[in-house]
């Protein structure tokens, strides 16, 4: 459970860190069927914790999805 809660928390914090370095990234984007507030890190962390978990457990709902190169590369690693 341990390594679980680990891997995703450095996943989570992986997606936040491309979302921040790219231009154009899922934090970015208006047309997010998930409205995230940039000025609350909290928001930003949930929401990438939330999306790493899907993604592994599941194939992921698709209401928080990259849309650059690097997050889709960051994606299929995943």
């Amino acid at each position: 459970m341990l390594y679980l809660l680990s891997v995703s928390h450095f996943l989570g914090c992986m997606w936040v860190y491309i979302g921040k370095v790219v231009e154009g990234s899922w934090i970015r984007r208006p047309d997010e069927l998930i409205t995230v507030d940039n000025n609350s890190m909290s928001d930003v962390y949930i929401s990438s914790t939330y999306w790493v978990i899907t993604t592994i457990t599941t194939v992921g709902y698709g209401d928080i999805k990259g849309y650059t190169p690097e997050e889709y590369i960051f994606s299929i690693f995943v």
